[in-house]
């Protein structure tokens, strides 16, 4: 009789081995790939999750790769059989091209190995404004200096104003030689003193969205 038992035995103990090797928090999705263009200053992304087992499972830490990256929450407690998911925010700061960001994920699950979450982002550059950032040195000549801009494709946005600084910098704008481009002249109103300000270049998009670019003005 024993010895008829122990494949039974051994058979439910492997079945309990496994499903404590399936507990623990399920990824549904680990990677998210975002398309958006250098208007958009911050962009959201969800990952979400699954607790497939019979325990509580606590996230301990969301741990991103860059300060740019931030999980809306860094530690809570998910239930047995419960879902949801979890929110980042990651701002653009100016960035073109292609964005690969990571957030490592542990929990408290036994033989937990931390989940590693992909957010790439695709930043096309609708808007471009260069140079982003003036330097005069204190002391020198107030000339104006020029910062080019241009939209692609023309009529996908137009700049409408130009908002700040209250003072200490002087802004005049005109439109460009061709459709879709504006030049600024911005020069302070003197290097005496050092100084810092913002210029927020305010368009509106042909899909009615407001957007902004900001300039930084400095003299050193």
């Amino acid at each position: 009789m024993r010895a008829r038992r122990l494949p039974l035995l051994l058979s439910l103990l492997l079945a309990a081995c496994l499903n404590c090797a399936a507990a623990g928090l399920h990824w549904i999705r680990d990677r998210v790939e975002l398309a958006v263009d250098n208007t958009v200053e911050v962009v959201h992304a969800n990952f979400p999750y699954r607790n497939d087992g019979s325990s509580p499972v606590r996230v301990l830490v969301a741990r991103p790769s860059c300060d740019c990256l931030v999980a809306g929450r860094s530690a809570f407690t998910v239930a047995p059989g419960a879902s949801g998911s979890l929110e980042v925010s990651l701002r653009i700061l100016g960035q073109v091209g292609a964005l690969r960001k990571e957030l490592w994920v542990a929990t408290d699950a036994p033989g937990d190995v931390p989940e590693r979450l992909e957010l790439d982002v695709t930043v096309s550059e609708r808007v471009a404004v260069r140079p982003r950032m003036l330097f005069w040195t204190r002391g020198e000549s107030s000339e104006p200096k020029l910062v080019s801009v241009s939209v692609s494709p023309a009529g996908a946005a137009r700049l409408v104003g130009v908002r700040g600084p209250a003072s200490g910098f002087v802004v005049a704008t005109q439109p460009g030689k061709e459709g879709g481009t504006w030049q600024l002249r911005i020069r302070p109103s003197d290097t005496r003193e050092r100084r810092s300000a913002v210029a927020t270049l305010e368009f509106a998009g042909v899909d009615g969205v407001p957007s902004h670019v900001d300039v930084y003005l400095v003299v050193r």
